[in-house]
């Protein structure tokens, strides 16, 4: 049954057909009395009106039921007023007058993240974690999940991306935690969507591939966040154990680490209308991680193995979430190679065999040492000429630069030569007139 205010208009919509279609077969009986051709006979025309009347006897017998309730009640048969808004001013679709709306707790960003986390640290069933999030104050639900923090720094990744503002971030970070009784979740979503129109355009991605990117971004931040911090862990022992490369960038993480994070990512992606599919966001990483070590074969030269990997997190001075403590021991050779690399290799990127044959296919990394070295002079053999040539080139540098030197040093000499004779000019031998 609908409410009041839709069978109104929906009586509205069925008159203004009848009339219309009424007229048409008016006309179309003209055209074929004429012997011309009619887009639609006027027998199917009589046959949809027919049809339309007994609906809309249907809609009036409907309204009457609401009518005699509202009568009695102040509300139509449904709960619904005349303006189609129940007792606490929703409409059917759940939306007030201004166009705001009350979200159920268990669709709650905050809260549909901290039943996933009850379930997966906690142990606990759905049903009890449902049960735990229902009898519990916000605060009392945090010191068990601990996951406040996190949200955050996805919330204001994925609105910085989507170009809010600082005032808008805090309207938004309001929402996902559950602060505000009534939600315009319709202008949220619509801003989510204007932003996958127009990204859809200047990239040529999908809706789809447009929400993995956000979702890497989040990503990363919420790993950023993390690091930053954590930082007083990376020293403890059990960090010093086996987690030291969680402190890595996310792109030496791999996706089993960093997989982690979506956690805290994709219900809000979800909340604004967008679709999170992991194998798509896994791709994306799998890009993040193979651009980075083009940026370090850039610099530290091709092929590269797991020492040139070592070598590449000793200069990443530039990622800021680290303390200068932590720098310093990223920068020390004997820690990378020999406790940071044995945790890469065991739990992080090198795991993921996408991104591994996707490096090999490139070039850019070979794990087996063996194999690397087997490439290397495949490699150099492939560009031989070039190396040649480069080599050539280095020398003819050198001996320009050599050259260039002696010719400096002539100049110079031939400068002080000269600065010389005018400070100590010639005495005449010659005798003079008067002598």
């Amino acid at each position: 049954m609908k409410t009041l205010k839709q069978i109104n208009l929906e009586i509205q919509l069925v008159k203004e057909a009848i009339e219309s279609n009424t007229e048409g077969i008016a006309i179309a009986k003209r055209r074929e009395e004429a012997g011309w051709d009619s887009p639609v006979k006027s027998s199917h025309l009589e046959a949809f009106v027919e049809e339309s009347k007994a609906y809309l006897q249907s809609l009036m017998e409907e309204r009457k039921i609401h009518l005699e309730s509202i009568e009695k009640t102040g509300y139509d048969a449904l709960g619904y007023n005349e303006d189609g808004y129940d007792k606490d001013g929703f409409d059917s679709e759940g939306y007030d007058k201004d166009g705001k709306t009350k979200i159920p707790k268990s669709k709650i960003p905050y809260y549909v993240i901290a039943k996933e986390i009850l379930m997966k640290k906690g142990n606990l069933s759905e049903e009890q974690a449902i049960k735990v999030i229902e009898e519990s104050t916000f605060d009392e639900i945090e010191k068990q999940v601990g996951v406040q923090k996190s949200i955050e720094y996805a919330v204001k990744s994925i609105g910085e991306t989507l170009d809010l503002d600082d005032k808008q971030i805090s309207d938004w970070l309001d929402v996902v935690f559950g602060k505000k009784e009534r939600v315009d979740l319709r202008a949220m979503q619509e801003r989510w969507n204007g932003f996958v129109r127009r990204k859809s355009i200047s990239s040529g991605r999908d809706k789809e591939g447009i929400a993995s990117g956000v979702a890497v971004i989040a990503m990363d931040a919420v790993h950023n966040g993390w690091v930053k911090d954590n930082a007083e862990q990376f020293f403890k022992e059990k960090a010093i154990q086996r987690e030291q490369f969680l402190y890595l960038p996310i792109e030496f993480l791999g996706w089993k680490e960093a997989s982690k994070y979506l956690t805290f990512v994709k219900p809000i992606v979800e909340f604004l209308g967008g679709s999170c599919i992991e194998d798509l966001i896994e791709l994306d990483l799998e890009e993040l991680t193979i651009h980075t070590m083009h940026s370090f074969a850039r610099v530290l030269g091709r092929p590269m193995g797991l020492k040139k990997v070592g070598e590449a997190i000793q200069v990443l001075n530039d990622y800021e979430f680290w303390t200068p403590e932590i720098k310093a021991t990223m920068s020390d050779s004997r820690f990378v190679n020999e406790t940071l690399l044995p945790q890469v290799k065991e739990k992080g990127f090198i795991q993921d065999d996408g991104i591994i044959l996707a490096l090999e296919n490139e070039s850019l990394l070979w794990v087996d040492d063996e194999q690397e070295e087997k490439e290397r002079q495949e490699w150099e053999k492939e560009h031989r000429e070039e190396l040649e040539e480069l080599e050539e080139l280095k020398e003819l540098q050198q001996k320009k630069k050599a050259l260039q030197q002696e010719a400096d040093v002539i100049a110079e000499a031939e400068k002080l030569i000269e600065q010389q004779k005018d400070t100590n000019p010639k005495k005449d031998t010659e005798p003079s007139i008067d002598e």
